[in-house]
């Protein structure tokens, strides 16, 4: 999976869009209105409540943290997007960005301890496309629906790579 550049196209119709404070206390309500969102529309099953709650405690977090150095008077905002084929969210942030080359490649055997560059290893395992645009400031994280066939062939590679 490649890490985009530039600014996405919008992915469907808006159905959450929320803009706050940097403030960590607000992430999980926040996340949950979206999983909730996505799970009525029959997007998630029970693995992937878990992933995509991750996915989106990293994109969140980073955003209120490194984006915005938790600085109360600076906002993110968050939407999600839906068609019946794919979901999105795109989280942006006042920060002067980053980018991601910057980010150790914690898959490399040098950077193997680093803190930093797990949270993109594990977007990049579950979602389909991720894209940094505005600097980094900005990022849109999509995943298209899965068939039950393709979740159950996703798991079986997954088991294969692990052995």
């Amino acid at each position: 999976m490649e890490i985009r550049k530039q600014e996405p196209p919008e992915y469907g119709e808006r159905v959450l869009y929320k803009e706050l404070e940097s403030n960590l206390a607000l992430k999980n309500p926040l996340i949950n209105d979206i999983i909730s969102v996505l799970d009525d529309q029959g997007f998630l099953d029970e693995d992937d409540k878990i992933w995509a709650r991750l996915c989106l405690d990293e994109v969140i977090v980073n955003a209120i943290k490194h984006g915005n150095k938790e600085c109360k008077d600076k906002q993110f905002r968050t939407g999600l997007y839906v068609t019946e084929k794919q979901w999105a969210v795109r989280v942006e942030d006042e920060g002067e960005g980053f980018s991601p080359d910057d980010v150790p490649d914690v898959e490399d055997e040098e950077t193997l301890g680093y803190d930093h560059g797990r949270g993109i290893l594990l977007m990049k395992n579950y979602m389909d496309e991720i894209w940094y645009f505005n600097n980094g400031a900005s990022v849109q994280l999509m995943r298209y629906k899965r068939s039950k066939f393709r979740k159950l062939l996703e798991k079986i590679l997954v088991f294969l790579k692990i052995k």
